[in-house]
């Protein structure tokens, strides 16, 4: 190991894992094309070419690059190895469930079973929810017959988070970026080098994804990539302790909508992995008429200035954080679904405003949801 200071490591560890990235992902594209890995556009959406939704395999090289140079230049805690080769290990066995989902769509239940078995597998290696931060101060307990579903449901619900925000170009890779950065500095302000290098490893790796996938993309997550930022933020979160609130907070709008969505689809009796319906936050903000790049950003500035206020107030009381954000995300929902529902309801033409339906066209045309679970958002043609 050559025990490098930690801000010339740092520098070595984002250079790595976005220089992989740079690289490889032109691959990644080519290998979708060739094993029909392809969304289709349908009339009527802005999307006007296929896309390959292979990109999230160009993660996988990326991070572990950096999470290689992390290894080589940072000490680590003898703990952390068993926890990190949970890491590995939960973020491997992702990639069956990605390909087959990427290339044959997978109903929502068998994709959900793989996912619980992932987080079941990672619970295994030490990465389990014990405590919790008491907003107050110091932490609370928890039951120990809770710890590993408990465990279990940050890590599925994270995924899904994630792979809910996948329908407008740039905005889970940003998310994504924005969370991992945010894990990034309050594991350096704690003085945990070792697992902030694996915070910063992810954002790197995703943000040089961002170069193809902005508005308009190039190339798209897929199971793999939104099932593989979701896992890692998810597990980063829980490695280190006292990151969950952290992460809560920087992505409490995309879970606010996540819970919309469901308990909107509960209420209309139909299932909460069921798309189609223009529900998520993102859909409703096209139909307000802006546009998607518009979006996404007022996403990004939503979840950094969240993730800003987390990082402040980590060491002053996170309970002032969690209060101001679910005032925002009150004041964002409380806005936006009164004026978007009545076009909603009415099928207003989405592509007209500058957005796309949730699904994606292929030779199956149903439309399934993009958080149902992680991968299903972009319906794609089997085989």
């Amino acid at each position: 190991m050559l025990a490098l200071p930690p801000l010339l490591a740092f520098a070595l560890i984002a250079a790595a894992s976005s220089g992989v990235a740079l690289l490889v992902l032109p691959l990644a594209q080519r290998l979708g094309q060739r094993l029909g890995m392809v969304d289709l556009p349908r009339p009527g959406e802005v999307q006007d070419r296929p896309l390959p939704r292979s990109g999230g395999y160009a993660l996988y090289p990326a991070f572990f690059a950096g999470v290689l140079v992390a290894i080589l230049t940072l000490p680590r805690y003898p703990d952390e190895w068993l926890r990190l080769a949970g890491l590995t290990l939960g973020a491997l066995l992702i990639l069956p469930l990605a390909y087959c989902d990427d290339r044959y769509r997978l109903p929502p239940w068998p994709q959900l079973a793989a996912q619980l078995l992932i987080a079941l597998v990672a619970t295994q290696f030490d990465i389990r929810i014990d405590r919790v931060s008491n907003p107050f101060g110091g932490t609370i307990p928890v039951p120990e017959e809770l710890v590993i579903p408990l465990t279990m449901l940050w890590i599925v619900g994270m995924i899904n988070t994630v792979n809910f925000a996948d329908g407008v170009d740039g905005l889970a890779g940003g998310i994504g970026v924005i969370a991992a950065t945010t894990l990034f500095l309050v594991s350096v302000l704690l003085g945990q080098y070792s697992i902030a290098a694996l915070a910063l490893a992810l954002a790197g790796a995703t943000l040089a994804f961002l170069r193809w996938n902005f508005f308009p993309a190039r190339l798209i997550l897929g199971t793999s990539g939104a099932t593989l930022i979701g896992f890692l933020l998810a597990t980063l979160s829980i490695i280190g302790g006292a990151k969950i609130a952290t992460a809560l907070m920087v992505l409490g709008l995309p879970i606010a909508d996540v819970a919309t969505v469901i308990g909107y689809r509960l209420l209309q009796r139909r299932s909460p992995f069921q798309g189609g319906d223009r529900a998520h936050l993102h859909h409703r903000l096209l139909a307000l008429g802006l546009s998607q790049r518009q979006v996404v950003y007022l996403f990004y500035a939503l979840c950094a200035g969240l993730g800003a206020l987390a990082i402040a107030l980590s060491a002053v009381g996170r309970h002032w954080g969690i209060l101001a954000m679910a005032v925002v995300v009150a004041a964002v929902l409380a806005y936006v679904l009164p004026r978007s529902g009545r076009l909603i309801s009415q099928g207003r033409a989405l592509a007209g405003l500058g957005g796309r339906p949730e699904g994606r066209s292929t030779a199956q045309p149903s439309p399934v949801d993009g958080g149902a679970p992680a991968g299903s958002s972009r319906p794609r043609r089997a085989g």
